[in-house]
């Protein structure tokens, strides 16, 4: 039961996430993506370009990180902001 609870949250939260556009965030928001991202995920991980990976495969690894690491929604839909307006 636990297992399908948190894959169903890890799904909702995936697509609130690929829901999200740089759009609906403000270009002043990106620069601070920029910064959690290299804050928080360098932590434990190399960084690699945003161009890297699609959006899609963000949004999936995003979520995954966010639910191990503690992002709040906003820092994930930061992050998301800055990863996507690479792509």
């Amino acid at each position: 039961m636990t297992k399908k609870v948190s894959g169903l949250s890890t799904l909702l939260l995936l697509g609130t996430i690929v829901a999200c556009s740089t759009n609906s965030l403000l270009k002043k928001d990106i620069p601070r993506g920029e910064l959690l991202y290299r804050q928080k995920c360098r932590n434990c991980h190399n960084l690699v370009q945003p161009n890297k990976f699609s959006d899609e495969e963000w949004a999936f690894e995003l979520t995954d990180m966010a639910h191990k690491s503690g992002l709040t929604k906003e820092e994930s839909e930061l992050i998301w902001g800055y990863l996507a307006s690479h792509n």
